[in-house]
């Protein structure tokens, strides 16, 4: 039969080591050793069994006190990270029916050719508003995902080839890199390479990157992905840019939640500054290790390592 307590910290996204009601039986195990240990030690030193029992029971009750008040706090700040990820999911199920509607109504219109007759003041404000609709959406997206990523078992686990899983992502982003102009070369491992993840977030990775290396690039300018085997085990995946790089003093924050550049804001202050911090999330619940290096004004390298299982 299982421990209930394994189950639960599974359930809260969390280690073993992370979870407050394992900490605990640690805690509770340290005190009952402590306790048998000072018992010892003082029939070695101390001759009255009452000043010995006196002692233990102080040294207990001590250690008890701070196993509770560590435990309370890892429970507290548990709380804390799922009142946060609840809030993401209401607020992000709250906001997409309102924003589809919106959409919805928007299409319409622009079917019935409604939009067409009005004036050019007034078609100004209707692309305003789809264009904001849109960021809204994304950002919508984005919440979802930060919000289901800490749970792996709502990505399950299969077999896919990588290669064809990267083509098949610059294939749907073909118009995009038309459209600005960009050239993407493929330089793909000669075999195929076989990995067991969740391919619908390694996917999602893809996408973010390959979004960034179109969005801050310059004027035809190129992208190059690359896949290589590393030993038997483990896969890299790199894509470089020719972009606008990334200023040395924002380096260090690159994959922190809702954090950008400002040279990025520059270029485009439509995005949210989760794309990078959902990448880094991803790659490292399966298990992998992200780096970049990048030159201001020259372009920027994403390089991931992968276990293939």
């Amino acid at each position: 039969m299982r421990i209930k307590f394994i189950s639960n910290c599974k359930d809260l996204g969390l280690s073993l080591w992370q979870c407050p009601q394992f900490l605990f039986l640690v805690m509770g195990v340290i005190n009952i050793a402590s306790t048998i240990f000072f018992y010892f030690l003082g029939q070695k030193y101390i001759d009255d069994p009452r000043i010995i029992a006196l002692v233990v029971s102080a040294i207990s009750a001590i250690l008890f006190v701070i196993s509770y008040v560590i435990t309370r706090s890892l429970e507290d700040l548990v709380e804390v990270n799922r009142l946060k990820e609840d809030f993401s999911n209401i607020v992000s199920h709250q906001l997409r029916a309102p924003i589809t509607n919106l959409k919805w109504l928007l299409e319409s219109a622009e079917k019935e050719k409604e939009i067409k007759q009005l004036p050019s003041s007034c078609k100004e404000y209707f692309g305003l508003m789809e264009e904001n609709i849109q960021r809204m959406e994304n950002l919508i997206n984005d919440l979802v995902i930060v919000a289901k990523i800490k749970n792996l078992r709502a990505f399950p686990k299969r077999s896919f080839e990588l290669n064809k899983t990267i083509g098949e992502v610059v294939k749907n982003f073909a118009p995009l890199i038309d459209a600005s102009n960009l050239e993407v070369e493929l330089d793909f491992n000669p075999d195929k390479i076989e990995i067991r993840q969740s391919q619908d977030l390694l996917r999602t990775v893809i996408e973010n990157l390959l979004d960034n290396a179109i969005r801050y690039n310059k004027p035809k300018g190129k992208i190059r992905i690359t896949t290589r085997n590393k030993g038997r085990n483990k896969a890299m995946i790199e894509i470089k840019d020719t972009g606008i790089g990334i200023p040395d003093k924002s380096k260090q924050f690159l994959f922190q939640r809702f954090f950008r550049a400002s040279n990025a804001i520059e270029k485009d202050p439509r995005g949210s500054g989760l794309g990078l911090f959902i990448v880094k999330t991803i790659v490292n619940q399966l298990g992998g290790k992200i780096y970049f290096s990048s030159k201001l004004g020259e372009g920027t390298t994403f390089k991931i390592i992968l276990p293939k299982n």
